[in-house]
């Protein structure tokens, strides 16, 4: 399945991005003048080259795969943010100390991010693995152990990048989390009901306590 392949190992430039991996940080730059040591100073993005302004903005895109984006919200200190440089940052850096716009020394240009987004990454994951297995449940005949390719390829697009055009030529053979309730009566099997409900609580557990760690919360 190309959505755990990219979560495991990262997503290329070309891939669709699921909106959770989406996210907002101001671009920072660390450096010298003069007269002062620079860190953590805010830049905006039209101060950048002309060159690079459309190419770099304050929008994040985070496309490196899930152990690394946990590792990096686990290994930052409460306080701290994670520094990610934009594509082509040394280049640029080059550019704009040669450019003599600036007086001083810029030493690196990079996106200044809080470790409560990265863990807000890991728990879109989660919760998306909680309700694709919903969703793939649904589409599964009940005689077999896994969805069609078909199946499986609707379910993704729908959960992942909430594209409806494929799953409406897809068998519901369980209603999963919304088909399977009427009149306000869950239908599905209680085993099924049950493990719906077990999946969703470990996931939004996992979430909790990866946001404590990261903020050096204690029980």
């Amino acid at each position: 399945m190309d959505w755990a392949h990219r979560e495991l190992n990262g997503y290329g430039p070309g891939d669709p991005l699921p909106d959770y991996r989406k996210a907002s940080a101001p671009l920072q730059i660390d450096g010298m003048t003069p007269t002062a040591q620079i860190k953590q100073q805010t830049l905006a993005p039209f101060d950048l080259p002309d060159f690079a302004q459309g190419h770099i903005s304050n929008d994040l895109s985070l496309r490196m795969s899930i152990s690394e984006i946990e590792h990096l919200a686990k290994a930052t200190s409460h306080g701290s943010v994670v520094k990610l440089a934009p594509p082509g940052a040394d280049d640029l850096v080059s550019f704009m100390n040669r450019d003599g716009k600036w007086s001083g020394y810029i030493e690196r240009i990079y996106w200044s991010v809080s470790p409560v987004v990265l863990v807000r990454v890991v728990e879109g994951v989660r919760t998306t693995l909680v309700s694709l297995t919903a969703q793939m449940e649904a589409v599964t005949p009940p005689t077999a152990i896994l969805p069609s390719s078909e199946g499986t390829s609707a379910s993704v697009a729908l959960v992942v990048y909430g594209d409806r055009s494929k799953i409406k030529n897809v068998t519901i053979y369980n209603a999963g989390t919304d088909m399977s309730i009427e009149d306000g009566v869950d239908k599905r099997p209680w085993w099924r009901q049950w493990w719906a409900v077990a999946s969703f609580l470990v996931g939004l557990l996992g979430a909790a306590l990866a946001l404590m760690q990261v903020q050096g919360w204690r029980f």
